[in-house]
């Protein structure tokens, strides 16, 4: 998959800024999904339906705070 990112006119140092945190959101995102997906896979191995449901939503309330990290930088980009 190739993302294209087209970067306004700015000075160097604040689009290598911009670039590193569009890097960054790029990187955890993908941690994010790798994450949830090994997790389904553990989840459909098991047929413990109740315990897959409680690690299911503490997984996905640690990708929800992830994303609140990322926030600032996302709003900033959305500008």
């Amino acid at each position: 998959m190739h993302v294209r990112f087209i970067v306004p006119n700015r000075s160097s140092k604040r689009k290598s800024e911009l670039l590193k945190d569009i890097a960054m959101i790029v990187d955890m995102t993908t941690f994010a999904h790798t994450f949830l997906r090994n997790e389904r896979k553990k989840l459909m191995s098991k047929h413990l339906i109740r315990e897959g449901v409680s690690v299911f939503v503490r997984n996905i309330s640690s990708v929800l705070t992830l994303t609140e990290v990322f926030q600032t930088p996302l709003m900033y980009l959305l500008k």
